[in-house]
């Protein structure tokens, strides 16, 4: 299966009707002029673009991701508490106790 890009690069190559290379007028003499400079950014620059473009929003997902984690472990240690019981072990693993209990109603207790 293709990935993304490669989906958004066959479009281009589409959109810029590569396949018509027999065509020799108006617009198509054009883009048969310019067809490897146009390969050449879809292929080499608009990767480069495109990881850029997206990488301040990997930074996001990943603040975000952690922000998520944290309230979570303080909802497992704040549970955790309340029944007297310790949440994570020392390498943040769920301690075993309360891995053992019983789920009941979908809420885990």
């Amino acid at each position: 299966m293709a990935s993304p890009l490669e989906r958004f690069q066959s479009l281009l190559r589409e959109l810029f009707q590569f396949d018509c290379q027999d065509l020799d007028f108006g617009i198509y003499r054009v883009l048969n002029l310019k067809r490897r400079e146009i390969e050449s950014f879809i292929t080499g620059r608009l990767p480069a673009i495109v990881d850029e473009a997206f990488a301040g929003y990997a930074a996001l997902g990943q603040q975000a991701l952690e922000q998520e984690l944290a309230a979570k472990r303080r909802e497992i240690e704040d549970t955790a508490r309340k029944l007297g019981q310790q949440g994570l072990d020392t390498d943040g693993q769920l301690s075993l106790a309360l891995g053992d209990m019983p789920l009941r109603d979908g809420l885990g207790f």
